[in-house]
């Protein structure tokens, strides 16, 4: 109950400002950062382009790979030439000494391992066909969702982990990993919720891959909570309703994404027991392939739009 009336009072959906708030103070920092986002989508069109086009075609379009296969992947690939100029650049490569780079052939070999780790997720066919896919399949796609993202990051900007931060930024740049063990509950959690996904702060030299074992709710940055459709029915049948957010402008949330919400505050909650300084806490909810980002401060929380994440759009 204590749950459901913070969902009811203390959360705002649809809140743009969420995402803006996750963009680096810097300039300089906000515009890599944005050319290496635009060079993570493109390679996983150009990665999904091949497997889509043995698929049956969906409802609606594609953005890139199942409608017009070569002109997209000609876009895909104009994309990360041009955001790969723009990185370079910024932390002082050569794009041509870096591709013959043997450091080069092992993140391609990384990203090949973790495309396929995280495919099951955001494959269109995978959760739309199946209603009955249990919340557990989704966590280790996920995990290696994140550690896709995360090699990149790595690879570009782990050599200047070590360099001058510049002015009005604090600290070095960082990056967020997952968790090994998911569904568990936490060190410090004084309750039996278990959360999915725990992610973690790491050095920006630090390898991309799984922190080793199970959360500690002194050190999480962010909780990740998994629904499936299979979880779907279950919260539909024992809630029925819908819930109306603190806004009579936001929407109203269906019975499963209002579980998830009340899940996340109940982990962010365990969070704040146990870091005295903790000022806000990031969370994220994906119902299916429908995910939000929500942060969470002493205020209340705020969370995104929905944004799609299988191939289908």
């Amino acid at each position: 109950m204590e749950a459901e009336y913070q969902v009811r009072k203390m959360l705002r959906t649809n809140i743009q400002d969420v995402l803006k708030l996750a963009r680096p103070a810097s300039k300089n920092r906000a515009s890599r950062a944005m050319s290496i986002g635009k060079h993570i989508a493109a390679d996983l069109e150009l990665r999904l382009a091949p497997q889509l086009q043995h698929q049956p075609q969906p409802r609606r379009s594609l953005r890139l790979a199942a409608s017009q296969p070569l002109k997209d992947a000609q876009l895909a690939k104009h994309i990360i030439s041009k955001s790969d100029c723009v990185i370079h650049k910024a932390i002082g490569k050569s794009r041509t000494k870096l591709q013959n780079d043997e450091a080069y052939a092992d993140h391609t070999r990384r990203l090949d391992y973790w495309f396929n780790g995280l495919k099951t997720w955001i494959m269109h066919d995978y959760w739309t066909n199946s209603a009955d896919r249990p919340e557990r399949q989704m966590y280790r796609p996920m995990q290696a969702f994140h550690l896709f993202v995360a090699q990149f990051i790595r690879f570009h900007l782990g050599d200047t982990a070590q360099g001058n931060t510049p002015s009005g930024v604090v600290g070095p740049p960082r990056l967020i990993l997952p968790y090994e063990h998911v569904d568990v509950k936490s060190f410090g959690t004084d309750d039996m919720t278990r959360s999915d996904i725990g992610l973690a702060v790491s050095k920006m030299d630090a390898d991309a891959a799984l922190v080793e074992g199970r959360p500690y709710n002194n050190e999480q940055f962010a909780v990740i909570e998994a629904k499936s459709s299979a979880s779907k029915a279950a919260a539909e049948s024992a809630a029925g309703a819908v819930l109306s957010t603190a806004d009579e402008q936001d929407e109203k949330l269906d019975a499963t994404t209002v579980q998830a919400f009340k899940q996340l505050f109940l982990y962010t909650r365990q969070v704040y027991a146990n870091q005295c300084n903790c000022r806000f806490m990031w969370g994220i909810t994906a119902c299916d392939t429908w995910v939000r980002a929500c942060v969470f401060t002493s205020g209340g929380a705020l969370a995104s739009h929905e944004m799609e994440t299988s191939t289908e759009k």
